[in-house]
This record gives C-alpha cells, sequence and structure tokens, in this order.
C-alpha cells in the first residue's frame, strides 16, 4: 500500500511537467484547510459541549452558530488568500475579495439582526 504511494509521489516529482509543483501545493493548501476545518469542529464540539448549560448561552443558543459561521468562514478566507497567492491570479483575487466581502456583510447583518432581537 505504501510502496504504491511511495512510487507514486517519485514519478511525480521526477516529471519535468511545470504544472506539477503548482498542483502539488494547490493540494497541500487544500488538505490544510480541511484539516483546519476539521480541527476547529473538534474544539468547537468540545467548546459548544463544556458551555451549552452557562446561563448566557442558554439564553442565547443562537451565539454558537454565529461562532461557528464565523470560524468556517475565517478558514475559507484563508485557504482562499493562500490559493490565489500561490497561483498569482489578479482577476480571481478580485472576484474572491467580493465573494468574501458579500459573505461577511450576510454574516454580519445576521449578527446585528439576533442582537437586535437579542
Amino acid at each position: 500500500m505504501f510502496e504504491n504511494l511511495i512510487n507514486f509521489y517519485q514519478q511525480i516529482i521526477l516529471q519535468k511537467n511545470p504544472l506539477v509543483p503548482a498542483i502539488v501545493s494547490v493540494s497541500i493548501i487544500l488538505s490544510i484547510g480541511v484539516m483546519a476545518w476539521w480541527v476547529f469542529n473538534l474544539v468547537f464540539r468540545f467548546f459548544k459541549k463544556r458551555y451549552k448549560d452557562t446561563p448566557y448561552f442558554v439564553k442565547n443558543n443562537r451565539v454558537f452558530n454565529m461562532l461557528r459561521k464565523a470560524g468556517h468562514y475565517s478558514i475559507l478566507l484563508l485557504v482562499g488568500v493562500g490559493l490565489i497567492n500561490l497561483l498569482k491570479v489578479s482577476n480571481m483575487e478580485k472576484i474572491f475579495s467580493a465573494f468574501m466581502i458579500v459573505l461577511f456583510a450576510l454574516f454580519f447583518n445576521t449578527i446585528a439582526r439576533d442582537l437586535i432581537i437579542i
């Protein structure tokens, strides 16, 4: 099993194709993003189990959803910026920035609406 993976990795590294290092770098960034998402969810579940019975969180149970959403958006932002900086695509940077501004505006709108209701 591991010998097949090692042989596959060596074949990829030994190729002279200029796209191979970029593909490997993109896959590394995406895998780090997936692992960060997974670790964040584990830590968040622990935090939620530990503090869900405190008076503040019993009264305001939507805070957990807002914190989870903020963490996921932050991971998405970091992975997106990493990919854009790696690939050096200026047009994509503007599109991604506009997309993230819309996402964060919707998120802050939700926070403001929930704070007014609470």
